[in-house]
């Protein structure tokens, strides 16, 4: 599963964010009461992938390449991905 920005909201009414932890657009830690909130840029919990919002788009990315099997390191580097974002 993944969600990126406002979604993670759809998943706490599926029911799907009992006991896990997830990030979603500042401000959506008051929205959902499920789950628990987490500040980082990508929160992976388990099959469940969840980024910030617009901003995070390449990080989250990234975490579905990995997430799937891949390797999103040489594409971090070719995209000089390091020097623009801090890794966790």
């Amino acid at each position: 599963m993944a969600a990126i920005c406002a979604a993670p909201i759809a998943l706490e009414r599926a029911g799907l964010l009992e006991g896990r932890r997830y990030t979603a657009y500042v401000g959506y830690d008051r929205k959902i009461s499920a789950g628990e909130y987490q500040e980082d840029i990508v929160v992976r919990d388990g099959n469940l992938i969840t980024s910030r919002g617009p901003a995070t788009t390449y990080a989250f990315a990234y975490a579905l390449v990995d997430a799937l099997g891949g390797d999103s390191a040489p594409v971090k580097a070719r995209m000089v991905y390091h020097n623009a974002f801090r890794e966790a």
